[in-house]
């Protein structure tokens, strides 16, 4: 078997159009509402950024709650969706020029979930959670779009799915929150699993776009450093600044070896930031 190819930072596209850098902006957006909603709740809701089962693929935030695990996508598009379904597989939006068929972001956010029940929620720590909540885990998908998309008819949630936008964000997380039955210290405990996945977040250079992406390794003549439990990462060719959820930072020469997870021609791969590369990559906003 051949080897699987690694790829320089310099031999990867970047995101650069308009609207990606809009899409970007709804989602930092997002997050800081979340993060907000998240510092207000008393210990009652837990906010993870970005994370990533390795199977599933990224999730743009999930909260962790007494009452459940609640899974938000942020997307934007500019245009009006004709009414449909929840949980039809395809949508119609109306743009200024057309109007065309997209898959609906709430079905597939929904089949990503019933992946992630199948394939990460079975290690005996979940199965400790499933246990207090009578066998399953109560798991609500919240789609939330940004200012310029609006509806003819917003779809009715089932109970399960819901749609809103930023302007009503805050609203939602709460109103699923605090109308199921809720197991106290159940949102802290799986808040504690979900911490230990992958996050990913946005890497910044000094070309234009950015780049989403997961640290894997970070290693310099001194010592190696953990990816796990980072936030932010920044290089001004010479070091490498580190920060940490827990508030912890470090320093080290930017002499070894940085290497991310990105997806490259439709792929998760391994790609090496090169020595004394000038780069910023976080989690939270851009």
């Amino acid at each position: 078997m051949s080897p699987i190819p690694k790829y320089s930072l310099s031999e990867i596209e970047f995101e650069t159009e308009i609207r990606e850098a809009k899409g970007a902006s709804t989602e930092d957006a997002g997050l800081k509402i979340l993060a907000d909603i998240s510092k207000i709740s008393k210990k009652q809701i837990f906010v993870i950024e970005r994370p990533s089962p390795s199977s599933v693929g990224e999730f743009d935030a999930i909260c962790c709650t007494d009452s459940g695990i609640i899974i938000v996508e942020l997307k934007r598009y500019g245009g009006c969706f004709w009414p449909f379904d929840i949980l039809d597989e395809q949508a119609c939006i109306q743009t200024s020029r057309q109007d065309k068929w997209i898959p609906n972001p709430s079905f597939r956010l929904s089949q990503k979930t019933k992946k992630l029940i199948q394939e990460c929620l079975n290690d005996e720590g979940w199965l400790r959670v499933k246990r207090i909540f009578s066998g399953n885990i109560p798991i609500y998908n919240v789609v939330c779009y940004g200012p310029s998309t609006s509806f003819d008819k917003v779809p009715d949630n089932d109970g399960k799915n819901y749609i809103c936008n930023t302007r009503n964000l805050k609203k939602t997380i709460w109103d699923i929150f605090t109308s199921k039955a809720a197991v106290v210290g159940a949102g802290a405990q799986m808040a504690s699993m979900v911490s230990t996945w992958v996050q990913w977040g946005v890497l910044t250079t000094n070309q234009k776009g950015f780049l989403r992406c997961s640290i894997s390794k970070i290693s310099s003549s001194h010592w190696d450093a953990s990816a796990w439990g980072l936030q932010s990462i920044q290089s001004d060719g010479k070091y490498l600044s580190l920060a940490y959820e827990n508030g912890r930072k470090a320093k080290l020469p930017f002499d070894g070896e940085v290497w991310i997870k990105a997806y490259v021609e439709r792929m998760e791969r391994t790609v090496q930031i090169d020595i004394g590369y000038r780069f910023r990559w976080r989690i939270k906003g851009r």
